[in-house]
């Protein structure tokens, strides 16, 4: 007996879904996707720049030596000076977008009234906190 095309259909389904990947699969790989990423190692960067942890203190003068390679001079100043000027931009910067309350505006009277409830003064501080605590 031949099966009909609903049947095929239904089979081919079934079959797709038993090879599919889970939810917790696809969350992994997504997660483990982002923590490889050049993005999330600029973002790292950027939050030990925004504490003060430049990358400078750990440079050394170096000379070109008598082989022709550089070499590490123990004999001259290293003198380096790191300041909080990255903080300060960007607390500067959070300090700007969120000074004044959100304002959401819609013609339809009844969005306005559930977007204002909403986007209260909860809501700036909720997006204000995590910017400003670092």
């Amino acid at each position: 007996m031949a099966i009909t095309e609903n049947e095929r259909i239904a089979q081919i389904i079934e079959a797709g879904a038993k090879t599919a990947m889970t939810i917790e699969k696809i969350i992994l790989l997504e997660v483990s996707e982002w923590k490889n990423s050049p993005k999330r190692a600029e973002m790292l960067k950027g939050e030990t720049y925004y504490r003060n942890k430049t990358d400078i203190v750990d440079r050394e003068r170096t000379a070109i030596g008598q082989s022709g390679a550089k070499e590490v001079v123990g004999n001259l100043a290293n003198n380096k000076l790191v300041n909080g000027f990255f903080r300060k931009l960007v607390d500067q910067k959070v300090g700007y977008l969120l000074s004044k309350p959100l304002n959401i505006q819609t013609d339809i009277e009844e969005y306005q009234k559930q977007l204002a409830s909403f986007f209260g003064k909860s809501m700036l501080k909720l997006l204000k906190n995590p910017l400003k605590k670092g």
